[in-house]
């Protein structure tokens, strides 16, 4: 507002208050009209106006008015941010809200250079810098991620190899979800991940869950009382990856630590933690995996697997439970690793065969679980090959048949995956494949297949 125009606002403002401490509620509507034509321009100077009219109709009681001058207030922000304001309308509801009108004689001077086309103009060239800065911005960060991934995916190809075996057997294992996206009656369900592997010596809890809520006790702390499990049970902990939805919250996330509840509570001293990378928990010495190796008796960890997202790097490792007389069962986070480098890894790491999947891999198509901002945070900013290359339901699908002819079962969680994804694999696999439900434990044992386990593993 140039210093001309303000003058002649704040006169046409004081006229109105001046008018208005005399009663004369029309003259002080005539000088807000004055005021509305030189201020429409200017968002606040407008709202102030039309703030103003709406005092002077509840003044007079016009419920016309009233009403009127409530549509236009909503109307000075879609206003002001196009540009488009009618010149000469004085923002009564006597005259249409879009209509332009003639200029009084001594305002002609004054709002001279005024014109609509030019302010509309301005504004699109100005949303049109915006947008293309900011789809340049986009385009430098793909290009860096682009470079980073590359430089992630050579090093990788080029790693040293240190096969690992045979590894100590176990007589069962038994895997109980307790944090995921559907949970049994009583039990609370969420998007992030734990469960409790039981075998013939240990308790492991991998993943600690989301906690997104902020709530105490915390989902997985609420469900681990539920099923009777206390943390004295519980010999280790895995940890998959840092992300908040596997570490209990954003907060530890940040704090690069995690937490099974809303604060962090002592460990026994006798539990061992393994970590993908260095991680902290207070009064705690952590293990923090460097590649693929054997852990308890019985288990072993694939060793973290390096990705670039759109997020940024991830290296997410899982666990391996060696099976008298099977093989190996995969328990995965979120399956950042991409199925065929995780599966093509175990195969090169390991001398036992892998006879099954249990977790999520990673598929949120069409749409993932997750939304920030409206945006659908697993698919675009998680998956596939890029921003502008999320994975799409053909890819995911393509993976799970060729899982079919590898494995003796898949259990797949629904916290990044879909429930198109989970109805194709129930197609694929048949009775090989169950949806992975919190409080629904899963037994393996020497006897081919999994089934449901109510209470204890039992043998066949």
């Amino acid at each position: 507002m140039n210093h001309q125009v303000k003058g002649a606002y704040r006169a046409a403002v004081s006229d109105y208050r001046a008018a208005r401490l005399r009663g004369e509620f029309d003259g002080a509507f005539a000088a807000l009209e004055r005021a509305h034509i030189l201020g429409q321009r200017y968002l606040f100077a407008h709202i102030a106006v039309h703030l103003r009219m709406l005092r002077i109709a509840l003044a007079r009681r016009d419920m016309r008015e009233l009403l009127g001058q409530a549509l236009r207030l909503i109307a000075t922000i879609p206003g002001y941010l196009s540009g488009w304001v009618p010149k000469g309308n004085p923002g009564g509801t006597n005259v249409s809200a879009i209509k332009s009108m003639p200029l009084a004689a001594d305002l002609e001077p004054l709002l001279r250079d005024f014109k609509v086309w030019r302010s509309v103009a301005k504004r699109v060239a100005i949303y049109a810098l915006l947008v293309a800065s900011g789809l340049g911005l986009l385009a430098v960060h793909e290009q860096r991620r682009a470079t980073a991934a590359a430089a992630l995916d050579q090093d990788w190809e080029q790693r040293e190899v240190h096969r690992v075996g045979p590894l100590p057997s176990t007589a069962f294992v038994e895997i109980l979800p307790v944090v995921n996206w559907r949970a049994g009656p009583g039990l609370k369900s969420e998007p992030g991940v734990a469960y409790l592997i039981r075998t013939d010596r240990y308790t492991v809890l991998f993943d600690v869950g989301f906690n997104r809520a902020g709530e105490s006790p915390s989902p997985l702390e609420h469900n681990l009382a539920a099923l009777g499990v206390g943390l004295d049970e519980i010999d280790a902990i895995f940890l998959s990856h840092a992300h908040r939805d596997h570490v209990g919250g954003t907060e530890f996330e940040r704090a690069r630590t995690f937490s099974l509840g809303l604060e962090q509570r002592p460990l026994p001293p006798s539990m061992r933690v393994l970590t993908p990378v260095a991680m902290d928990y207070p009064g705690t010495s952590l293990e923090t995996a460097a590649g693929p190796a054997a852990w308890l008796e019985g288990f072993a960890t694939t060793g973290p697997i390096p990705r670039q997202l759109v997020l940024g790097r991830i290296d997410e490792q899982a666990l391996l439970i060696n099976v008298a007389g099977r093989g190996l069962v995969a328990i995965v986070g979120c399956g950042h690793q991409t199925l065929p480098k995780l599966l093509a890894h175990i195969e090169a790491s390991f001398t036992e065969p892998l006879i099954g999947i249990v977790g999520d891999l990673h598929y949120p198509v069409p749409e993932g679980r997750l939304f920030v901002a409206g945006i659908d945070a697993q698919r675009r900013l998680a998956s596939g090959t890029g921003l502008w290359q999320p994975m799409d339901f053909e890819q995911a699908a393509g993976e799970i048949d060729m899982l079919e002819s590898k494995l003796d079962f898949l259990g797949l969680g629904s916290h990044d995956t879909s429930d198109a994804v989970q109805d194709h694999a129930e197609h694929a696999w048949s009775d090989r494949f169950y949806s992975v439900v919190v409080g629904e434990a899963r037994c393996v044992t020497a006897a081919k297949g999994t089934a449901p386990l109510p209470s204890a593993c039992e043998s066949g």
